[in-house]
């Protein structure tokens, strides 16, 4: 998908108006297309960073007209008890700490186990892999990303989840517009440790935190089938059993729940992507088929990344599993 940076828009509309007068109304078509694409990538942008950018002031004490970036930077510090800077310094170092401790575990992929896997997400020192900066990405990566909280905003759901969430951005965007109850579900305790602390320290108090582990046994009751809507994007590429967590992802779901997807099986190799989930690559629908999710057409301002699909639950898990 194609958008013009945002400081283009005005060029844009001269260029509109200029094809329009000369009657080019094919080029005049074209770049309107392009500039409402633009303004509906800048709309959802503006959304989410207008609900998150208040309670960031409240969470660092910093003055209004304190720019997003810094915020995150010293968000970041006060937890890790460092400074901006050296918050900075290790997130530029992310891609080479990650795949030298990617190379250290997945030398031979043959012997990794589920309790290996976990590991290595929790010893990422901080704030190496953790997704909250997202909020400091280019407009359209943050709309693509943030396509589910648009569909909250619009389903206006009473629970959702974040399955995979990591420091749970969605969880606090759908928290703190008008989802009643959320959760937040990830596999490492230093992800859900700092959504915790980030959350209270923004005042955000009805998210749950709900730590997995490896083997996922077993889902609490309190959970399950209690959520209208759920988020699951770009977790299971890196997930040891697939089929399992799919499961338990699904058994959160009420009947006719809702469920935006995407994941990268095919994205393979690429460090944590694991080779045994190849096999699901282009298969995404069967795959959540098994467990009682088809899929279903959906209106977004703007075309979804091929990967990403809206699901919706048919059956209960109780009849899925005694399929």
């Amino acid at each position: 998908m194609s958008i013009l940076n945002p400081e283009d828009l005005s060029r844009g509309c001269i260029h509109f108006q200029d094809q329009y007068r000369k009657l080019n109304f094919g080029a005049a078509q074209q770049m309107l297309a392009l500039i409402e694409q633009t303004v509906q990538v800048e709309k959802v942008a503006i959304k989410i960073r207008e609900a998150i950018y208040p309670r960031l002031l409240v969470a660092v004490g910093a003055p209004q007209g304190t720019p997003i970036p810094d915020l995150i930077w010293q968000l970041y510090a006060i937890y890790a008890k460092s400074t901006p800077a050296e918050m900075m310094a290790l997130a530029a170092q992310t891609g080479e700490i990650f795949d030298t401790g990617w190379k250290n575990l997945a030398a031979d992929e043959d012997d990794l186990s589920v309790e290996a896997l976990k590991s290595f997400y929790d010893s990422l020192p901080f704030p190496v892999g953790c997704t909250f900066r997202k909020l400091i990405s280019d407009n359209l990566q943050l709309a693509l990303q943030a396509l589910p909280f648009w569909a909250v905003t619009h389903i206006k759901p009473k629970a959702a989840f974040d399955f995979g969430g990591n420091s749970g951005l969605m969880t606090t965007l759908m928290a703190t517009t008008g989802t009643g109850r959320c959760l937040l579900v990830d596999f490492s305790s230093k992800m859900l440790d700092f959504a915790r602390w980030k959350d209270r320290r923004m005042g955000v108090t009805n998210v749950e935190y709900l730590e997995l582990d490896a083997a996922m046994s077993s889902l609490p009751h309190p959970f399950k089938e209690s959520f209208d809507f759920g988020v699951c994007t770009e977790v299971m590429e890196h997930i040891f059993d697939v089929e399992k967590a799919v499961a338990t992802m699904a058994a959160l779901l009420k009947k006719d729940g809702l469920l935006f997807f995407s994941a990268s099986f095919g994205h393979y190799p690429y460090p944590s992507h694991l080779r045994r989930n190849v096999v699901f690559a282009g298969k995404e629908d069967d795959l959540l088929r098994r467990h009682g999710l088809q899929p279903v057409d959906a209106s977004f301002p703007f075309p979804m990344a091929p990967n990403q699909k809206l699901y919706k639950k048919v059956v209960s898990s109780t009849s899925t599993h005694r399929r």
